[in-house]
């Protein structure tokens, strides 16, 4: 409701042309803010809650007190209506519903069209090894093979003397001689003795082997003694056994003398030798094939 302010009206006849009007009645105050709405009833069942109702407005705020009246006009005129009061606050929102119930379960859609295919997958590893099947039967016997040749008897000799001795430093020591039966053949010389140098500085002593007086080549068989120091202060007589072997291609057939030898080494001082000192020598030799082709 709004609040009316008037002015008081002069009894007619005590006016006259003269009067002035009243001034305006003041504003009246602000109106109380009206009370909370009521909270809206629960949403019906569904989906989604429906909104829940607005709130009922508050109630209007109380009439504003009226205003002081004017003074009162000379004039015996009717003063001015006072202003409107200000309308009361709006009233807060009510409170939200409450949530409506959850809504029943929609039906299952139709299936969807099957997707294509995948790739292969990456091949697994290998499994284990299965176990070992059962032995199978015995096979029948074949057929007796063609009778074999008797294999080559192995043609070689070994020529040997108990103690030596020698205290040659130079010529030939010893010679076992070899009958050859083919030309296309190999010799194995295999010379086990009791070798030294004694009494010398910087000196050395070579042990080789002959074929009928001549050396094998193009690569020799033989075997040295060096001394760097080994006389005054510092003599030494040392006697050690020695094994010098080697193959060598002797293209003869028949008797082959084959010698142990002793004689110096090449830029070197001569020394004082001594062969097969309390030590049995031997000489050691074996007809052989050749060897295999160097073509591969």
């Amino acid at each position: 409701m709004v609040a009316l302010a008037y002015t008081q009206v002069l009894n007619e006849g005590e006016c006259n042309s003269s009067c002035k009007l009243g001034r305006d009645g003041r504003d009246g105050r602000d109106g109380i803010d009206g009370k909370d709405g009521k909270q809206g009833p629960a949403g019906k069942p569904g989906k989604n809650g429906a909104d829940g109702i607005d709130g009922i407005n508050g109630v209007d705020g109380k009439d504003g007190k009226d205003g002081i009246n004017g003074n009162d006009g000379k004039d015996c005129q009717m003063g001015m209506r006072g202003r409107d009061g200000l309308n009361g606050t709006d009233g807060k929102d009510g409170m939200d519903g409450k949530d409506g119930k959850d809504g029943l379960n929609g039906i299952d859609g139709i299936d969807g069209l099957n997707g294509t295919n995948g790739r292969d997958g990456i091949d697994g590893k290998d499994g284990l090894n299965g176990s070992n099947g059962i032995d199978g039967k015995d096979g029948i016997n074949g057929a007796n093979g063609m009778k074999g040749k008797d294999s080559p008897k192995r043609n070689w000799k070994e020529c040997a003397w108990d103690k030596i001795n020698s205290e040659l430093d130079e010529g030939l020591l010893k010679t076992c001689t070899f009958r050859k039966k083919s030309i296309e053949t190999y010799l194995r010389v295999e010379v086990i003795s009791n070798l030294r140098i004694y009494n010398c500085d910087n000196c050395c002593s070579r042990w080789f082997v002959t074929f009928n007086g001549q050396e094998c080549t193009p690569v020799p068989i033989d075997g040295i003694v060096y001394m760097k120091y080994g006389k005054g202060d510092r003599e030494k007589n040392l006697h050690r056994p020695q094994v010098i072997t080697g193959r060598c291609k002797i293209s003869k057939i028949g008797h082959i003398n084959v010698g142990f030898n002793i004689g110096e080494c090449a830029e070197k001082n001569t020394a004082d030798a001594f062969t097969g000192w309390q030590q049995a020598t031997r000489i050691y030799v074996e007809e052989i094939e050749g060897p295999q082709s160097d073509v591969i």
